[in-house]
């Protein structure tokens, strides 16, 4: 097998990663970077920054999109019409309309698309299917999830889209909820059969942003199962996050960034770490030998429709400078939601968002 030819569109931010990935690839003989799409020229690479007249000079088999969140489907389409497979980073789309046009050109052109949601390479999360399932844990009454990360100032004024919901008519949508714990929202949907019925979205804010920082929400699924999410990037403590499986004889706990699932039953705790499976790898798999993708356009409906629910929800609340402590000077200035972390462990503990919970910045009191 040949080396697959891979251009990469969005060679900062997150693009660097994608980068240095390429490069493991190319070492073992998988792949090889063939150009960069990039408004800035990256030496030593064919480059340009129209995605269209660098696919037809350096004729790729794979066009990875690692672009802000606003610009994928026209590029993605741009790709597909070329019939160049696809991998493109999450979120898909800024809006269901975006999604609904990026999969009727999946449709039409009969392209391979996979999306980014690096967590659902894991074959944890067909572990914890399989446990589910298998009624180990019994009748399954909700699913809950916890995030706890710190960002500063600076990671809002790394790009001109960060932080948004738009760029003046523009659908961004770059909250928590979306962006960074997006893999949480696509992995927990994942867990049920990923249709989504409604969306109770509570969304706040202590940094001067447009977008959530500090957000929890429920997701009602087709099979009647509870989601209940509750993330912050404003934590006292940076942890791994969590999804939490909770049945009536036991629970699953999900580390998704590590691929490490917990079963505990009334018998005994059990912990094992998975393998995961690199969503370039798998795409590049598929075009030799056609197969399932791991994450097709297809199965990112449910987040996209939680996505969209955000998207319409009221714009977050501040949150009074009486609930946070803001610390550091410059790009390093961070502010700390007080008693968040506690508030976002106890809704994927007890199914109950914020303002359930009483929580004083949620609720006003």
């Amino acid at each position: 097998m040949r080396r697959a030819r891979v251009v990469l569109v969005g060679a900062h931010g997150h693009g660097k990663w994608h980068r240095a990935n390429i490069a493991r690839l190319a070492e073992q003989g998988e792949a090889e970077l063939v150009g960069v799409c990039d408004p800035v020229e990256v030496s030593g690479t064919p480059w340009s920054a129209d995605l269209g007249e660098l696919i037809e000079r350096v004729d790729p088999d794979v066009v990875l999109i690692a672009t802000p969140i606003h610009t994928h489907v026209d590029l993605a389409l741009t790709a597909l019409r070329a019939g160049r497979a696809v991998l493109l980073e999450k979120p898909p789309a800024p809006t269901l309309g975006e999604f609904e046009r990026l999969r009727a050109g999946v449709d039409e052109t009969g392209v391979p698309c996979q999306v980014g949601f690096q967590s659902l390479g894991s074959s944890a999360v067909d572990a914890v299917r399989d446990v589910i399932a298998s009624g180990q844990i019994g009748e399954i009454h909700g699913i809950g999830g916890a995030g706890t990360w710190i960002r500063t100032i600076g990671y809002y004024d790394r790009a001109p889209w960060a932080g948004r919901r738009r760029l003046g008519d523009v659908p961004v949508v770059d909250g928590a909820l979306t962006n960074p714990f997006a893999h949480m929202v696509a992995t927990a949907l994942a867990l049920t059969d990923g249709t989504v019925t409604g969306t109770v979205p509570e969304l706040f804010r202590a940094y001067p942003i447009e977008s959530d920082d500090t957000a929890a929400i429920r997701i009602v699924t087709a099979h009647g199962v509870p989601v209940t999410l509750a993330v912050t990037l404003c934590a006292t403590h940076h942890r791994t996050p969590t999804i939490v499986v909770h049945g009536n004889r036991g629970r699953v706990t999900l580390h998704y960034t590590e691929d490490v699932v917990e079963v505990t039953t009334a018998d005994a705790v059990h912990h094992r770490r998975y393998d995961r499976v690199d969503l370039l790898t798998d795409l590049i798999e598929h075009l030799h030998a056609p197969g399932d993708l791991r994450v097709p356009l297809a199965s990112t409906a449910g987040f996209t429709q939680v996505l969209d629910a955000v998207r319409r929800a009221p714009d977050p609340r501040p949150i009074p400078a009486e609930y946070y402590r803001e610390t550091g000077t410059g790009p390093d200035t961070r502010r700390e939601v007080l008693g968040v972390d506690d508030a976002v462990l106890a809704a994927a503990e007890t199914l109950r968002t914020f303002t359930e919970q009483g929580v004083p910045w949620a609720t006003g009191r």
